[in-house]
């Protein structure tokens, strides 16, 4: 199930996290929102995709891409529900950001983020994994 939510333009990634963390944090349900990244720097549309009783992995990569290439950003944000409590790193979560990450340079869309979110509190998978967020050349 997907639906867009309003985009954010005109705001950079960083400055977006905690719209991401209210939205992620408070729904009791495995989502996954994604965000394009422009070249530009600033977050342009979204959309949600819902797992009810589901597992977040299971979302075929190509599915959350192909979103970004139809509305041309050039990276992708990811921000999904925390496998776990936030103050550990969980299998998991390392897991489903490798696979983005390899499905991007696969295409040429790089991943610029993985949020992981717990209730009000998230992490950046970049810091957490020693990636770099900011692939995109123009910034």
């Amino acid at each position: 199930m997907a639906r867009p939510i309003p985009s954010s333009s005109g705001l950079h990634p960083d400055d977006y996290l905690e719209s991401l963390v209210t939205i992620v944090g408070s729904i009791d349900a495995e989502i996954v929102v994604l965000t394009c990244v422009h070249t530009d720097g600033c977050v342009g549309d979204n959309e949600v995709l819902a797992k009810p009783g589901g597992d977040k992995t299971e979302i075929p990569p190509e599915l959350m891409f192909g979103f970004a290439q139809s509305q041309g950003a050039a990276a992708l944000m990811v921000a999904s529900k925390s496998s776990g409590p936030i103050e550990c790193m969980h299998e998991r979560d390392i897991r489903f950001t490798d696979r983005l990450r390899a499905h991007g340079e696969e295409i040429g869309l790089p991943l610029y983020e993985h949020v992981v979110i717990e209730d009000d509190k998230f992490r950046l998978m970049s810091d957490s994994m020693g990636w770099a967020s900011d692939p995109i050349e123009e910034f």
